[in-house]
């Protein structure tokens, strides 16, 4: 029984792809997207903003926490 999709094994073909297929490069294509940018790249980015965020807030909270100015 044999599927029409379905190709033979060829342990020639086999041996190539082993030979081509580098773990570095393949682990790096996974985990970069079509721009270049790597994890590193996003988590950086998440680093800035969590720093802009946590500055906005400080002063949020300093500007709740001030006591009211009576004139």
């Amino acid at each position: 029984m044999s599927n029409q999709g379905d190709e033979e094994f060829d342990p020639e073909m086999d041996e190539e792809m082993d030979e081509g297929m580098d773990p570095g490069q393949l682990l790096g294509s996974l985990l970069m997207d079509d721009d270049g940018r790597n994890m590193i790249n996003a988590l950086d980015d998440i680093r800035t903003q969590l720093e802009m965020t946590n500055k906005l807030l400080l002063k949020l909270v300093a500007h709740l926490t001030k006591p009211p100015i009576v004139v």
